[in-house]
């Protein structure tokens, strides 16, 4: 504060005091007087005389500090001579007054998100900057900033200019920010498998302050990243050649299940890992055979035998790292194999590539082609057709070719008429190595899948239900001449059929759909209403593939079928139904989305009810969305759609009746009905269940 008095008038002044003193919420800190003197304890200021001229001012300058628990007060102080000898004519204009708003302390942070590529394919690395500036009045405290990576993208390492950041928290710890400073963070990041055609959001937003921000419009920022298609090499010399030729064990034992062996520098850069995945009735011998020939010691070659002389095979994981920063590479490459010692009349081998989505295949003319779980798998015509003398090794060979993977699964099979003998593979990665054959045939090697769902499990005779069929390309490749069949089995009157892509025939049963583009879906819904004379009825409904141009490596997911059972009144059974939840609304209510302890509201879930849904537990498993509306399922239905990162893989929920908008509990009765809608079957046979505990 500073208070100034003047005499204005023809006379001196004498004996002048001016009384100041602070009001409620202000602490006195120090003061300086330009003539006189203070009085801390009277709050006086005794000028004494004042010469007269309007050029003579005398100030008083008093430093306070506003006390704790003022904010939103408003706070006057007063001065006012309060003695002088001689009398004054204008009174009016010998007090003044000053007044202070208190505000909460504010602190503007500004958050901006880029990404030096907006379109990465699969496998790359991309980098995130985040920048956070202080844009005053007040340094910030306890500045916290989020920056939870979605799912699609892998960590790889981070960069703060300043503070700590934890990855997996996703919490930039900055501290104390001082007004006007500028902080960076930059976040590296691999795009995962799998997420072609994805667009990926991720956010970076203020998790705590201590200041006040009345500025929240620039406290979070979002970018979008959309991930492309890679494109295929256009010729074999766009490929590179991967030389296997030394090796050493990296872990595990020798020629045993689980053996992990390392093949440095494939390429310049480049080394690989081959593991002993699978062995099926079958030994190895060796992991990699070598032979006079540069072709053959280039060559990956392990030499398996059967254990009995019966069936056998066995699988081998071959992936690819960067040798600077042990980081998983992605490579565009070809793989060959053939046989190579010749087949007795008593046993056969053949191979299997497995069916990733970049995987195109070409072979020579006696191999017959077919599929075993993920392996698209080549075979010999007959068991003497195979000759060990071809100066080239494309006898019986296939050549396979993909594009932009880090890893992928070979199995090297015999197919036993009671031989022990040794087989030896060759793998040959020359990408070039397809020009050898003289009369090749190409097969377009493909993955759709059905899934099929219904709506009433239960449904009474009379009713109508809709099924709803899916037909997805999973591969990148367009396939044509797709036909689904579907005949409505007895106990069910045809109604309707709709299709999104295509035309039904109820006639025949076939859903002609065409061609189906890369990663394309297409969705055919039937309507049937239940017979008389069904009740207590299991009706099971069949949609499987009829057609397609192709071959597909994955025909575990090539049909799907779903059951009903008709209500018998007469069972002595009776459901008084309880209400209908409808979970279709969310929004996340506590902590970090996909996290433990994640809460979501979902908004009127019947009148005047919300249900509170909290993620307990994760276990080997990755939550994609809290409630995933595709295809084939209703808003309605709490439907998480979650992988399992290995086996095993599960995530606890609790869910919390609440008055709506608030979080008081609410007693309901209710039923609970768990359904696999999706109709996923692994090939590996691993299963899904539901509890409640």
């Amino acid at each position: 504060y500073t208070v100034s008095v003047t005499n204005p008038g023809d006379f001196d002044a004498t004996g002048v005091q001016v009384t100041d003193e602070l009001p409620n919420g202000i602490t006195y800190q120090s003061h300086t007087a330009s003539q006189g003197t203070y009085n801390t304890s009277t709050d006086v200021w005794n000028i004494g005389t004042l010469a007269e001229g309007d050029t003579t001012t005398v100030t008083l300058t008093i430093v306070a500090t506003v006390n704790s628990g003022t904010v939103g007060n408003t706070i006057t102080n007063n001065a006012e001579i309060t003695k002088l000898n001689e009398n004054d004519p204008e009174l009016n204009n010998n007090s003044a007054s000053a007044g202070i708003t208190v505000v909460a302390e504010a602190a503007d942070i500004q958050v901006l998100k880029i990404v030096d590529n907006s379109v990465p394919i699969e496998g790359d690395f991309i980098d995130y900057t985040i920048s956070v500036t202080n844009q005053g009045p007040r340094d910030a405290t306890n500045l916290k900033i989020l920056d939870q990576l979605p799912s699609g993208i892998t960590f790889q390492s981070a960069n703060p200019s300043v503070g700590t950041f934890n990855n997996s928290t996703g919490i930039w710890d900055i501290g104390t920010f001082v007004n006007g400073a500028s902080a960076s963070l930059v976040i590296n990041a691999q795009v995962d498998q799998n997420t072609e055609g994805s667009t990926i959001a991720n956010t970076a937003t203020i998790q705590s302050v201590d200041q006040n921000d009345t500025n929240i419009s620039n406290n979070s920022s979002t970018v979008n990243i959309t991930v492309d298609e890679a494109s295929a090499p256009t010729s074999c010399n766009d490929r590179p050649l991967l030389r296997f030729t030394t090796y050493t064990l990296e872990s595990g034992t020798a020629l045993e299940l689980g053996a992990v062996y390392k093949f440095d520098s494939v390429i310049p850069g480049v080394y690989a890992r081959i593991e002993i995945i699978t062995d099926n009735n079958a030994t190895l011998t060796d992991i990699d055979q070598t032979s006079g020939t540069t072709a053959f010691n280039e060559a990956f070659s392990p030499r398996v035998q059967s254990a009995d002389g019966n069936d056998a095979f066995m699988d081998f994981e071959i992936s690819f790292y960067d040798s600077a920063t042990n980081v998983q590479k992605y490579l565009s490459f070809a793989a060959t194999s053939s046989d190579v010692d010749g087949n007795g009349a008593s046993l056969k081998e053949y191979v299997g590539f497995q069916n990733l989505s970049s995987y195109t295949i070409e072979s020579t003319t006696d191999l017959v082609i077919g599929s075993e779980g993920i392996y698209a798998t080549y075979t010999p015509d007959n068991f003497n057709g195979v000759s060990s003398v071809d100066a080239d090794f494309t006898d019986h060979t296939v050549y396979s070719a993909y594009t932009n993977e880090p890893k992928f699964r070979f199995r090297a099979g015999i197919q036993g008429g009671g031989s022990t003998s040794n087989r030896l593979y060759r793998l040959s990665f020359d990408p070039c190595e397809i020009n050898n054959f003289s009369s090749p045939v190409s097969e377009n090697i493909i993955d759709v899948s059905v899934t099929k769902a219904v709506d009433n499990v239960t449904p009474s005779v009379g009713d109508t239900v809709s099924y709803t069929i899916t037909a997805k390309n999973e591969k990148g490749n367009a396939v044509g001449n797709v036909e689904v069949t579907d005949q409505l089995p007895a106990g069910l009157t045809y109604v309707s059929g709709t299709t999104t892509l295509g035309t039904y025939a109820n006639g025949t049963g076939i859903w002609d759909i065409g061609t189906l583009s890369g990663l394309q879906s297409a969705t055919l819904t039937l309507k049937a209403t239940v017979n008389t004379g069904q009740e207590g009825n299991t009706i099971k409904n069949t949609a499987s593939f009829s057609n397609f141009t192709g071959g597909d490596g994955n025909q575990s997911n090539n049909s799907a079928d779903v059951d009903i059972i008709v209500f018998d009144p007469s069972s002595g059974l009776t459901c008084n139904e309880p209400p209908l939840f409808n979970f279709s609304s969310n929004s996340l209510e506590e902590g970090i989305s996909g996290q433990v302890n994640a809460v979501y509201r979902f908004n009127n879930i019947a009148s005047g009810l919300d249900a509170l849904v909290k993620i307990k537990a994760i276990s080997n498993a990755s939550l994609s969305n809290i409630d995933d509306n595709g295809s084939g399922n209703s808003a309605a239905n709490f439907s998480p759609l979650f992988q399992a990162t290995q086996s095993g893989g599960y995530i606890d929920w609790e869910f919390k009746f609440v008055a709506t908008g608030t979080t008081t509990p609410v007693k309901k009765n209710f039923a609970m009905t768990a359904l696999d809608i999706d109709g996923y079957i692994n090939p590996n046979n691993t299963s899904q269940s539901i509890r409640d505990f």
